[in-house]
């Protein structure tokens, strides 16, 4: 499995457990993140303009972040069953196309993130 999807997980489950609320429609100067019992993750001092983006974006990526680990963990599970196959014996052109596509596919998903990726 990717070094970088493990890195990811660890952060996550280092982090105060979820879900996570904006508490926007309580309070809306500042806004803050926090837990169901109010166990504060994140202080947001927001623009006078109304930007609820920030906010919105944290109190969800915990709960993001877990469904994304899941699913995405579950398409490269998928992916080496579709490159590994029946067998070693390749026979039709579909088998070696499905191993073709999934091993690329595996190498991709397996890849570190690149420097404009992590910004």
């Amino acid at each position: 499995m990717s070094k970088y999807l493990d890195q990811i997980e660890a952060r996550l489950k280092a982090a105060t457990p979820g879900p996570w609320l904006d508490h926007m429609k309580f309070s809306p100067w500042p806004r803050f993140v926090s837990t169901k019992k109010l166990e504060e993750i994140s202080v947001l001092y927001t623009n006078p303009n109304g930007e609820t983006g920030n906010a919105a974006f944290i109190a969800h990526s915990r709960t993001d972040c877990e469904i994304l680990l899941s699913r995405l963990r579950t398409a490269i599970e998928a992916l080496e069953k579709l490159r590994d196959g029946p067998g070693n014996n390749m026979v039709s052109w579909r088998q070696t196309w499905a191993h073709e596509f999934s091993s690329k596919a595996l190498q991709e998903l397996s890849a570190p993130p690149s420097e404009s990726e992590l910004g």
